[in-house]
């Protein structure tokens, strides 16, 4: 599949002036007629009438203003611009235009003008619609801080605006807090269901999460709903592209066609499409369309060198992913000329190709996969051999756990069809482009090799070796790898003998020497490993030199030769300075010793690819922060953090910088989410406690020092933190009690707030309080009725749950979560209610698994074994996650009689070791079967 992923607007005009053919009409006889359309909901004749009201009187503002607004609301942007703009010059009031306006600007990405209005004089609805629309310019254009400020505006104005609640959602996303956003977004979806933007952006997290049905669920709302569907139009098409369902992308493709949408990007999705139905020659011209519409359009262009590539046409594959290359300079670029270089058979450039990414530590699986085949197919056999390990290092270190090849064992052309369209054997418009075996039987045997030994499986390993050294008792290659797998095993003896064998052949790798002077190393005695190394500098040069000099440094490093370890470093980093081994070697150095500003000197002057290396990137941070340059530690971090935004590690080091800066909220916000993506990061842990004492919040502190005595015992810092909490306890035992929260809120965010603080201070019954004196007043504040209810069950007061709920369903009677929740609360009371409002939120989130889940339960508990058996059967579809829902699951299919079946799903929770509220039960459970 071509790995594209856009975010674009298409803005489809159609410009059909319609006019009457009567004259009899005036102006305002068309304006009044436009106006009754409107009250009719016939938006097409309304749009019609007034386009005559302002031919017939173009002076006319009531009319320009009434024209601008259904250009808007038909999806004409650009025409609702002039008529607006029009509008105000006869002076109409900025009151009056702002707001259509806002959208329009937005709509169009005219990003200075929507800055430029002021929504100050503004109030309620109009006002915060205006503030998001705002926020959402200053977001597409990373201006982050700003979109902020701007979002919580909007917010103020008006808790309940859908474009406010968006753009909140979005800077969420961003910052990668889902559960937050997915809470502002069904607060939309319930409220608002008529706002597209609101279910584009829902479908963009459930793709990102990989939760594909609810994606196409949530796109086809918004489809649905847009007048410019355009964008969530070809989202959709690419979800049913990842679900293998050609025929409804082919669909979403003549939608476009129809309405005569020609962009680059449609022209790329048009070629997927028939590339998925083997039409090859088709794709290509699909692409070569798109390139006419944008030369520079750099996805067709590499997706042209893919096409040629499947149709063995080398020369003019190699010239595109070249000029994709030239354009990018990206890791995708490398990995896709490298892998044509390789269908071409043109080897040493594969090498040359990866070389900057091999320098940097930056090799994909993909490029490793390129560069271990192109190795082996140039005999040297050793150096694929590293490749290969440490691809599989590299994939256990990233907890990838499923067998992947280490080389490619089929041409790159093959690899491509299969990664595209699958079978192929029905598909014969595609060229096979031979029928020759790609790896060799030897090439082949040394890939066996490498999988045995990297699952420590050395008595296969060495089988295969020996089986291969036989064949070719000279080949030095051969022996080292011999020497790898004793060394695995723990037999020096025989991995040195097999290194003096292969030192003593023709052509011996550097990895020999490197080898033997390690396991022959004392730190007694450095003098015999750094003379071997020494003599066998001379006989290499390029990485391999480089691997021996860093080599020598390490001894020394061991021996407690610090001036000769530095000299080599200095060595490495003069002779290889495309190379940053040896730069962060002396950087891990100076940092050991607390010398940041020689740490910072050693990392400078590295390539753009070699800046990104997680070890460099980790260590110019804390060394920026270390020197109190935190703007400095938030850049390095940050391009790191776009591409890796679950990685709780980045997370930790902005908001460390962030702490400088003494921005607190951003720490928070940073701290939340790396806690969120890993619970037991201590550092992370210990960085809340300490802001959890910052603002006094003594039992959230006193939470996370508990869980620090079990991640970080018998430690400096968790001591430290002990003495802190109980110094604060002393400070605050004499003091009267802290007020309570007297302020009146005055808004939805106030008021969630308001509760929220006096919770996190224990005081549960004053945030109840909070709640329901201000649902008193706003009886139909959904969010604050669910937070209510939500509420009432964290502290067991479920029959006050129960009420909440239902007076969301007063107000809201598709409110799926209410109905969800409402259900599971009245399952054991009053099941047939319970089991009406299960089925009822399942009929609006059809694949939701909880809900699915909630109904399976209650129909089990009523003995409708057989209808909670389809149900769960529709959740194993979704393919589930949840321990509890796949316990709740098991009990359904032993009730079945598939006791079989129960068994392995109980067999694989129990044996994870997933902690889950369920767990002994679930034991129990599989032991009664």
């Amino acid at each position: 599949m071509l790995p594209i992923r856009c975010f674009f607007l298409i803005i489809c005009t159609t410009a059909s002036l319609l006019t009457s053919c009567s004259s009899e009409k005036t102006g305002a006889e068309y304006l009044a007629s436009a106006e009754a359309f409107i009250e009719s909901n016939d938006s097409s004749s309304a749009l019609i009438q007034a386009r005559n009201a302002a031919r017939k009187d173009s002076e006319n503002p009531d009319a320009r203003l009434l024209l601008g607004k259904l250009e808007l609301a038909t999806g004409n942007p650009s025409a609702a611009e002039t008529e607006l703009t029009k509008a105000v010059e006869l002076g109409v009031s900025a009151i009056e235009t702002i707001a259509p306006l806002a959208e329009t600007y937005w709509l169009l990405r005219n990003f200075n003008s929507l800055e430029a209005l002021d929504a100050e004089a503004l109030s309620g609805t109009t006002k915060a619609n205006v503030l998001g629309y705002q926020a959402e310019g200053a977001i597409a254009q990373s201006i982050f801080p700003k979109a902020a400020e701007l979002a919580e505006r909007a917010l103020d104005s008006d808790a309940t605006s859908p474009v406010a609640l968006t753009a909140n959602a979005r800077l969420q996303t961003i910052e990668n807090n889902i559960p937050i956003a997915r809470t502002y977004l069904s607060t939309v979806n319930n409220n608002n269901p008529d706002y597209a933007a609101a279910w584009e952006l829902l479908g963009d997290i459930e793709a990102s999460e990989n939760r594909l049905p609810e994606a196409l669920s949530a796109y086809s709302n918004a489809v649905s709903t847009s007048v410019n569907i355009a964008e969530p139009l070809y989202k959709r098409a690419r979800i049913h592209l990842e679900l293998d369902d050609i025929a409804a992308a082919a669909k979403d493709v003549e939608v476009f066609k129809e309405n005569n949408v020609k962009t680059p990007f449609i022209s790329l999705l048009e070629s997927e499409v028939l590339l998925r139905n083997g039409e090859l020659a088709d794709a290509q011209l699909a692409l070569e369309e798109g390139l006419k519409i944008a030369p520079d359009f750099q996805p067709a262009v590499r997706a042209l060198a893919v096409v040629h590539v499947l149709g063995n046409n080398l020369g003019q594959a190699e010239q595109y992913a070249k000029q994709y290359f030239d354009a990018t300079d990206s890791d995708d670029s490398r990995n896709l000329l490298s892998t044509v270089r390789l269908q071409a058979d043109r080897l040493t450039q594969v090498e040359q190709t990866l070389q900057p990414l091999t320098n940097s530590d930056r090799l994909s699986p993909l490029g490793s996969r390129v560069l271990a085949t192109s190795l082996l197919k140039q005999d040297k056999l050793d150096e694929a051999v590293t490749t290969m390990l440490s691809l599989r290092a590299g994939l256990e270190r990233e907890g990838v756990t499923e067998s992947i090849p280490l080389a490619m064992t089929t041409d790159p052309a093959t690899f491509m069809r299969e990664g595209l369209l699958g079978d192929t054997s029905e598909k014969n418009s595609v060229n096979v482009t031979n029928n020759e075996t790609y790896i060799s039987q030897r090439d082949q045997k040394i890939i066996d090799t490498v999988n045995a030994l990297a699952v420590n499986n050395t008595t296969d390993a060495l089988a295969e070796a020996t089986h291969l050294i036989d064949k070719n008792p000279n080949n030095a290659d051969l022996h080292t790898l011999i020497a790898r797998i004793h060394a695995v095993a723990g037999d020096t003896e025989a991995a040195l003998a097999a290194l003096d064998t292969a030192i003593a052949s023709d052509n011996t790798p550097a990895s020999a020497f490197i080898m033997k002077s390690i396991l022959s190393f004392t730190t007694e005695d450095p003098t015999d490993a750094l003379s071997l190394l020494g003599s066998a500098l001379s006989q290499f040069e390029g990485s391999e030199r480089e691997q021996i000099i860093l080599t020598m440094s390490r001894i020394n490093a061991s021996a407690g030769n610090t001036a000769q370890m530095l000299e080599h470093l200095e060595q490495a980093k003069r002779e290889y300075p495309a190379s940053y081994r040896s730069s962060l070697g002396l950087a891990n150095y100076y940092a050991n010793i607390s010398e940041p500003n020689k740490v910072l000197a050693a990392l400078s002057g590295l390539s753009s690819t070699s800046e990104q290396n997680p070890g460099v990137v980790e260590l110019k941070a804390q060394s920026y922060i270390a020197i109190q340059q935190f703007d400095e530690a938030i850049n390095a971090v940050t391009p790191i953090l776009q591409r890796e935004p679950n990685n709780s590690r980045w997370r930790f080091l902005r908001a460390k910088a962030y702490a400088g800066k003494q921005d607190i909220e951003a720490v928070h916000r940073d701290l939340d989410v790396a806690l969120r993506l890993n619970p037991d990061d201590a550092e992370a842990v210990l960085a809340k406690a300490n802001l959890n004492l910052l603002n006094n919040d003594l039992a959230q502190a006193e939470i996370r020092l508990t869980q620090l005595q079990t991640l970080i015992p018998d430690t400096s810092a968790l001591t430290q933190l002990s003495e802190r909490i109980e110094n604060a306890k002393l400070q605050t035992s004499g003091a009267t009690q802290a007020p309570k929260f007297s302020e009146n809120p005055s808004s939805t965010k106030e008021v969630m707030d308001a509760a929220k603080i006096l919770w996190s201070k224990d005081e549960k019954n004053e945030a109840v309080a909070v709640l329901t004196t201000w649902l008193e007043q706003n009886p139909k504040d959904i969010t604050v009725q669910l937070t209510l209810a939500n509420t009432y069950i964290a502290l067991d007061q479920h029959k006050e749950a129960i009420a909440s709920y239902e007076a969301v369903i007063d107000i809201d009677e598709e409110n799926f979560m209410a109905l969800n929740n409402l259900a599971w609360q009245l399952r054991e009371q009053r099941p047939d209610v319970a089991i009406d409002y299960a089925r009822r939120a399942v009929a609006i989130q059809p694949d939701n698994i909880d809900i699915l889940d909630t109904l399976a339960v209650i129909q089990y508990e009523q003995g409708m074994i057989d209808d909670a058996g389809n149900t769960f059967g529709r959740i194993l579809a979704l393919k589930p996650e949840n321990p509890t829902i796949l316990f709740h699951g098991a009990r359904i299919q032993a009730a079945q009689g598939k006791k079989e079946a129960a068994k392995l799903v109980l067999e694989d929770l129990i044996d994870s070791n997933v902690n889950f509220p369920e767990q002994d039960a679930a034991r129990n459970f599989y032991n009664s079967l």
